[in-house]
């Protein structure tokens, strides 16, 4: 997962991707997120609902700041045309987040579309 990388530096995440599996997104050093897969089928479409920010340790982080990031909606779309991939992100979240996300994902995009031409 190294184009994840642009969001953090040690960013990895556990639990499995499946629907219906929680799977945490995060950075030992830092914390990260967790998200409950609501939809998954390869090679089309996931869909994550963000349920909670956990610490260093993964252990769920509640605060002000955390409710602002819970509900938020992230839809990865795989399109696939005359053997192209083209893949669409689309973000709900708390204005707050707004751009992080923009500027983490046009990064993000780049480097995942450069280790897919290697």
């Amino acid at each position: 997962m190294k184009w994840i990388k642009v969001f953090s530096e040690n960013s990895t995440y556990q639990g499995e991707w499946k629907k219906s599996s929680e799977i945490i997104f995060y950075d030992p050093n830092m914390g990260g997120t967790k998200a409950l897969i609501e939809e998954l089928i390869p090679y089309e479409r996931i869909h994550a609902l963000h349920i909670g920010l956990v610490d260093k340790e993964t252990k769920e982080v509640v605060n002000e700041y955390s409710k602002t990031w819970i509900g938020a909606t992230e839809t990865d779309i795989f399109n696939e045309e005359d053997g192209v991939t083209q893949l669409d992100i689309e973000i709900q979240t708390h204005k707050d987040f707004v751009d992080m996300f923009n500027s983490g994902w046009d990064k993000a995009l780049q480097m995942l579309k450069e280790l897919c031409e290697q």
